[in-house]
């Protein structure tokens, strides 16, 4: 009875002392191919003291709220114009408010201007409650282009396609996104991309000086703009500006269920045939090792 007694109560102290799994690091995509992309050197063009590096940093944990189906029904036969058991064959629903609707491919010409395009995905995203969030359009649009579209002076476009990254504090979701395909006379699909989610613990975030230690060739998710295989392999890399982000690792090896606080570092590569780019760097803003002990 002493010994039951016993292990009741370390069970509850460990229950109310807060005994939580460990947070998983992010596994990134495969990273690029460091023996042909070395750089010689890498320069940190940021003031030591800045407002992002060192600062409190937030994780959220992903939130089991499965979608509505009969809401999405009746959304999407409004939208896509639709019956209910068209709907039901296509429609896909994750585990954590995310979904998917596609229909078949658009056959005629599409006479929607890009804008005109981003106007109606951005009205659908506001006009019905089961998108919660805050989203950001992007500039550039996806296109469906006529297979003959060739034979004429101008491309031929049968549908066209808005993309919303999401935004948590301001700051763009890495790993979520919104994409609504548009036809001329109804939305033709829907990927939702976006897992609900809630503010779970607050860490100190890694220094620059932390930072400058580390190497991206091996840590974080580095990548270039318009360099391509044979390009010159030695060169120097200049980061200039560094903001807050987050990942979502949900769809990578990974699968942490958690959105884990990053920083994006950006800035500029010169190869040495004289060559320049864009180079982005993402990196958690954590030491995994030291919120996990």
């Amino acid at each position: 009875m002493k010994k039951y007694i016993i292990s009741t109560f370390i069970i509850v102290l460990l229950l109310l002392t807060g005994c939580s799994k460990q947070i998983v690091p992010i596994v990134f995509p495969q990273q690029i191919d460091s023996g042909h992309y070395r750089f010689d050197s890498i320069t940190f063009d940021i003031p030591d003291e800045n407002d992002v590096t060192g600062s409190d940093v937030y994780f959220y944990k992903l939130v089991q709220n499965e979608a509505s189906e009969n809401d999405l029904i009746d959304i999407i036969s409004e939208e896509c114009k639709l019956d209910e058991d068209e709907i039901k064959k296509k429609l896909k629903i994750g585990d954590y408010g995310d979904f998917r609707f596609t229909v078949s491919g658009n056959e005629e010409p599409t006479k929607l201007s890009d804008e005109e395009v981003k106007n109606i995905a951005e009205s659908l995203l506001k006009k019905y409650d089961v998108f919660d969030g805050d989203f950001k359009c992007r500039s550039k649009i996806g296109y469906t282009e006529i297979s003959t579209a060739s034979y004429y002076s101008d491309p031929i476009f049968t549908d066209k396609t808005a993309y919303f990254d999401r935004l948590l504090d301001g700051c763009k979701v890495y790993g979520q996104a919104v994409s609504i395909t548009v036809y001329d006379d109804r939305i033709g699909s829907i990927f939702y991309s976006i897992n609900d989610c809630e503010r779970y613990k607050t860490f100190k975030g890694l220094s620059l000086d932390d930072i400058k230690e580390l190497d991206p060739y091996s840590y974080g998710q580095l990548s270039f703009s318009d360099r391509k295989e044979g390009d010159a392999t030695t060169s120097g890399i200049v980061f200039d500006e560094v903001k807050h982000g987050y990942y979502d690792d949900w769809g990578l090896e990974s699968k942490s269920g958690y959105i884990h606080p990053v920083y994006v570092f950006t800035g500029i590569y010169t190869d040495s045939n004289g060559g320049t780019g864009d180079v982005v760097w993402i990196v958690p803003a954590v030491d995994y090792n030291q919120i996990n002990n």
